[in-house]
């Protein structure tokens, strides 16, 4: 698909470098990520809300890099610490499944099914890391070919899929926000509801007495109380990536009809 048509879907393509210095080694990630806007969201939708990462591995020797072969990152610590990382923060990313799907001579690759959210919000869709390692340690390029990983090569590598995620990804990518998402799930369909009961009686012209003592400030607790269900911490998104929530407006017309009635 050629850029303009990408920019008329509402796609939009990042890149950016992450890294993490551990003391016994450093690992720097090269990130390039592409969403889908929130005019695109039917086409998230075709797609299944699947996200494609390609996972590539390297060591700096001398004055190169050796990669690891698409293989050797499935069947070593390294692919399984993947998939154990989003396994454990399912809930935080609102990611329901994680599937290698393709394995080449210098990548592998996983797909994710994200949970859905019932809003417009902007999807990632396809997400490329490339890690390179460094380390005085002449065995750590052993170690990552390795069925599992030293405990403290698998803290630096989580360690960067959290920096990847919570800096990069999920703030331009609202569908990836676990607790953004249960709260839209189970609040939006009440505060649509009650808006559009608010619509009608105002068509009508309903004058009957109502005490909004207590129910906007219940209104306002139910929007506010949103917490991502781990301390894996996230950045709340920008109120604009959701046009048709409409709890900022509930207030403001709980309030016009107070005054009417």
């Amino acid at each position: 698909m050629e850029a303009p048509a990408l920019l008329r879907l509402g796609c939009m393509r990042r890149h950016a470098c992450v890294s993490v210095d551990s003391g016994l080694c450093r690992v720097q990630a090269d990130v390039s990520f592409r969403t889908h806007g929130p005019r695109a969201r039917a086409a998230s939708q075709q797609l299944g809300r699947r996200v494609r990462l390609t996972y590539a591995c390297s060591v700096a020797m001398g004055q190169g890099h050796v990669p690891l072969s698409g293989t050797q990152i499935r069947l070593s610590g390294l692919g399984r610490a993947i998939e154990r990382f989003f396994a454990q923060h399912s809930d935080v990313l609102n990611v329901r499944t994680c599937q290698c799907v393709h394995v080449d001579a210098h990548t592998t690759q996983w797909d994710l099914v994200l949970g859905s959210v019932p809003h417009r919000l902007s999807c990632p869709i396809h997400m490329s890391w490339s890690l390179v390692w460094a380390s005085p340690d002449a065995g750590v390029a052993a170690a990552l070919r390795a069925p599992h990983l030293p405990r403290r090569l698998e803290q630096a590598h989580t360690q960067l899929l959290r920096r990847i995620l919570s800096d990069l990804i999920v703030p331009a990518a609202d569908q990836m926000n676990g607790a953004y998402a249960a709260h839209l799930r189970s609040v939006t369909p009440w505060l649509e509801h009650m808006s559009a009961s608010l619509e009608s009686m105002q068509r009508h012209v309903v004058h009957a007495p109502w005490d909004t003592s207590a129910i906007l400030p219940a209104l306002v607790r139910a929007d506010q109380a949103v917490h991502p269900p781990s301390g894996f911490a996230l950045q709340w998104p920008r109120a604009e990536r959701s046009p048709s929530l409409v709890s900022d407006d509930l207030p403001r017309a709980w309030a016009q009809l107070a005054r009417r009635s």
